[in-house]
């Protein structure tokens, strides 16, 4: 879902401890069985790009 309120979510941008927080979410989620672990990886590096 490009464009949505995907990855990185309201409020997050450049700010690394935003990005942080986002990612330690994201693991969350992909541990609880809601994310795939692609969609863990897209997601991340998404983020990940935002630095």
């Amino acid at each position: 879902a490009e464009g949505g309120a995907g990855a990185d979510g309201p409020g997050v941008g450049h700010d690394p401890d935003a990005v942080l927080r986002r990612l330690r979410e994201l693991g969350e989620l992909r541990s609880s069985g809601v994310l795939t672990e692609e969609e863990f990886t897209r997601a991340k590096r998404a983020l990940l790009d935002r630095l």
